[in-house]
C-alpha cells in the first residue's frame, strides 16, 4: 500500500469536503459526495481487514496445529487425573477408618462417648501424622 499517496489523497478529499453547507441547490451533489466518501471509507476499512487476515493467517494455522496436539493430551490427562483422584479418595477413606478406630480406642481409655468426638477434615490429609491426630483428639477430650 502506497501510504503516502493515500494520505495525500485522503487529506485532499477531507479538505475539499469539510465544512460544506448543505442547501436545497447542492443537496443532490452533496448526497453523491457523501456516498463516494462512504465508499472510500468502506474500501479502506476492507483493505485493513484483508491485511489483518493475511497477517493473522500464519498465527491461526499454527494455533490450530497446537490445539490439535493439546487435544491429543486431554484423554491421558483426564485418565491419570481420574485415577489419582480415586486413589486420593481411597487413601482418605482408609485414613478415616484408622481415625475412627483411634477415636474408639481413646474414648474407652478416657471414658467418653466416641460419638461426641468429631473428625477434623484436616486429619484426613496425607501430611497429618497419626501422632498429631492422637494429640488433637486427646486435647479435645480434655
Amino acid at each position: 500500500v502506497n501510504l503516502d499517496r493515500w494520505q495525500a489523497k485522503i487529506a485532499n478529499i477531507a479538505k475539499k469536503t469539510t465544512n460544506r453547507v448543505v442547501t436545497a441547490d447542492n443537496k443532490t451533489e452533496l448526497t453523491k459526495e457523501l456516498a463516494q466518501l462512504r465508499k472510500i471509507k468502506n474500501g479502506l476499512n476492507q483493505k485493513r481487514i484483508n491485511a489483518q487476515k493475511d497477517y493473522n493467517r500464519p498465527f491461526i494455522e499454527e494455533k490450530l496445529k497446537i490445539d490439535q496436539l493439546i487435544k491429543q493430551l486431554e484423554e491421558p490427562i483426564n485418565q491419570i487425573s481420574s485415577a489419582v483422584d480415586e486413589l486420593y479418595q481411597h487413601d482418605r477413606t482408609v485414613k478415616r477408618t484408622m481415625i475412627e478406630a483411634l477415636i474408639k480406642e481413646l474414648a474407652i481409655t478416657y471414658d467418653v462417648n466416641p460419638k461426641q468426638i468429631t473428625i477434623d477434615e484436616k486429619w484426613l490429609n496425607k501430611s497429618t501424622s497419626q501422632i498429631e491426630i492422637e494429640r488433637a483428639i486427646v486435647e479435645g477430650i480434655k
